[in-house]
């Protein structure tokens, strides 16, 4: 992320932050970039669940035009 801050001409506001760090090694909590130890099981539970019911829903949307569409004929 400092990199890409570094490469602007005017330096965005989301960026002030991190470029005025003087070790972003050590405090990545600075402005956008935040690190985490990975992901927690219940949260990669609610992320399946969440996928799970979109996909089902396009799902059932779909195959009801489809059914519109033999019905009409």
């Amino acid at each position: 992320m400092n990199a890409i801050c570094a490469g602007f001409t005017e330096t965005p506001r989301v960026c002030r932050k991190i470029l005025s760090s003087k070790d972003i090694e050590s405090n990545l909590n600075v402005g956008v970039v935040w690190y985490d130890d990975g992901y927690a099981m219940a949260r990669m539970a609610k992320l399946i669940l969440v996928i799970s019911v979109v996909g089902l829903c396009l799902t059932l949307c779909c195959y009801r035009r489809y059914a519109k569409r033999q019905m009409k004929q």
